[in-house]
């Protein structure tokens, strides 16, 4: 963690990483490990051309010749030396506090690094993920994302039951957040923590002499401009330079540190959080709070309450409105005069955008958990949210378990069917949200009603409830203005765009840390080896 005093970046850098998140941090290692790799190959295969440190400044080497020397005694040339010598300068200007925040909050601090069994279609823009992971999958020089894991030291287990969740072996997210900072610190990475990037711009007036495979060429130079923290109370501003720029702040990168490239762009709006809701039965949620149940969730638009028709089953199980040898006690005296006819009950109709089976969680104000989360992802004020928390029972078959209970029970008072069963609090809920009261003696109706708010509790969705408590945001640069093999922008050479700054998101589950990985690897070992990328990454 920063403490102060902190010490603004200055200078100039091969490349400069805005922000310190997942993407952030693969991107960095990533590079080290390339140039490292590739630095070992010239030294083992003689390779006519290496680079060379000098300083802050990076050359290239023609047959162990620099080309230019500028009488610099210090130079340590990568051919013939040890590879660990070559160190060009990498900084990581990351805005909070400490570097990998957003991998210390994910699975609740256990940190659901990747998923086993990724389904690509869930990604939002999921063809330009698919892209991105077939160029991962068929490059050479790049690792798999366990893999590289693997390398780093890492070990994980896949959670039984989970549908391929991957977490660190401790369950702990330092572990994956401690190896990274060893790779870090070997690699002599510069971290510079409280540093808040306002502006990033091309200096066409500024430019360095580079050899590639077709001779010497002319690369721009980004000034990279912004204000650090070194007290409480004080901010100075920086300004350094860098070859290379590589954005990886998150989904609410300001469109105005990039202002002057033009690229297309949508507003971050928080995604993967728990959604404020207002019950369309009379149910209190203040009640509820704290509650967790396994449930299904169904996400509609344009609902609209219908009036259906639910045949009463099993007429030999009630007879006048009680259970067979039941005798009323206390309470209200009702009559199935109805008995084995059809009653009201109002369902809901309308598309379906979303429905998925996880773990709900009621508060206060809405409703949270997993899959809710992921429903937000979906979700649009005005939407009807259905929620089905007996999943493991269609309609039919729930109403046969109730009428079955019921004749079951010595006593059939509401307020006691459901003990042992379901908690009281939701309980009384679903008796609300039926219109029985708990004194009353249940007849067949209201079996027919309690089975349709079990499989159809209605909410309306009033929005995110606390954007604070969101995993991502979606928005960001368009993904149509990057090449998927490399995260480089296309109009921009030397400027690079990964992870959530991209409108690119997934459900929860390791989707997104995943899609950080990705494009930090693919975009790290694009940087080492920018010549190596084969003629499937080049834009049509």
């Amino acid at each position: 963690m920063s403490s102060f005093p902190v010490v603004p970046p200055s200078g100039m850098y091969e490349v400069a990483i805005v922000g310190g998140g997942a993407s952030g941090l693969a991107c960095a290692v990533a590079y080290m490990q390339a140039l490292e790799q590739e630095a070992r190959n010239c030294q083992a295969e003689k390779h006519a051309y290496c680079q060379v440190a000098k300083g802050n400044n990076l050359y290239q080497t023609t047959n162990d010749r620099t080309d230019q020397t500028k009488n610099d005694t210090t130079c340590q040339v990568v051919n013939g030396a040890p590879a660990a010598k070559f160190k060009p300068r990498v900084v990581i200007l990351e805005a909070g506090k400490r570097i990998g925040t957003s991998i210390m909050r994910s699975g609740n601090g256990r940190c659901n690094f990747s998923n086993a069994s990724l389904d690509v279609s869930r990604y939002y823009h999921a063809s330009f993920v698919e892209e991105a992971f077939s160029a991962l999958d068929s490059n050479l020089h790049v690792p798999s994302v366990l893999d590289w894991f693997k390398r780093l030291g890492l070990v994980w287990e896949e959670m039984p039951g989970s549908g391929g969740l991957l977490y660190p072996f401790s369950k702990k997210a330092n572990s994956v957040l401690d190896v990274l900072r060893k790779a870090l610190d070997e690699y002599g990475v510069e971290l510079c923590e409280m540093s808040m990037v306002n502006a990033v711009c091309s200096d066409a007036e500024a430019s360095v002499q580079m050899r590639d495979d077709d001779g010497l060429s002319a690369q721009r130079i980004f000034r990279v401009r912004g204000e650090t923290r070194i007290s409480d109370d004080e901010r100075v501003p920086f300004e350094i330079t860098a070859r290379n720029v590589v954005i990886a702040s998150g989904g609410a990168t300001p469109q105005e540190m990039l202002s002057s490239y033009n690229l297309s762009y949508c507003d971050p709006e928080p995604i993967l959080g728990p959604l404020q809701v207002k019950p369309l039965m009379p149910i209190s949620l203040k009640a509820l709070d704290g509650i967790r149940i396994q449930a299904k969730v169904k996400l509609m638009r344009n609902a609209q309450s219908l009036k259906a028709r639910t045949d009463v089953k099993n007429p030999k199980v009630l007879q006048g409105g009680m259970a067979q040898g039941a005798t009323p006690q206390g309470g209200v005296m009702r009559n199935d005069a109805t008995q084995g006819s059809a009653v009201q009950g109002d369902a809901m109709r309308g598309p379906c955008v979303f429905e998925e089976e996880g773990e709900v969680l009621f508060r206060e104000y809405g409703l949270s958990g997993i899959v809710v989360f992921n429903a937000s992802r979906y979700a649009h004020q005005g939407d009807t949210l259905l929620l089905d928390i007996m999943p493991h029972y269609t309609q039919e078959a729930l109403l046969d378990f109730l009428y079955a209970r019921l004749a079951q029970q010595k006593s059939c008072l509401a307020r006691t069917f459901f003990t042992g069963f379901v908690v009281n609090p939701l309980a009384e809920a679903l008796l609300q949200a039926a219109g029985i009261e708990g004194d009353a003696h249940l007849i067949g109706a209201d079996i027919a009603a309690l089975a349709q708010v079990c499989k159809a509790l209605p909410f309306n969705v009033q929005g995110i409830a606390d954007a604070r408590t969101c995993q991502v945001r979606r928005g960001g640069i368009q993904p149509e203005e990057v090449n998927p093999a490399t995260m480089q922008v296309y109009s921009c050479p030397g400027l690079f765009v990964l992870g959530e700054a991209l409108d690119v998101d997934g459900p929860c589950g390791g989707y997104n840390l995943h899609w950080a990985w990705t494009t930090g690897l693919l975009s790290g070992t694009a940087l080492a080896l920018p010549n190596k990328q084969t003629k499937e990454n080049e834009r049509d």
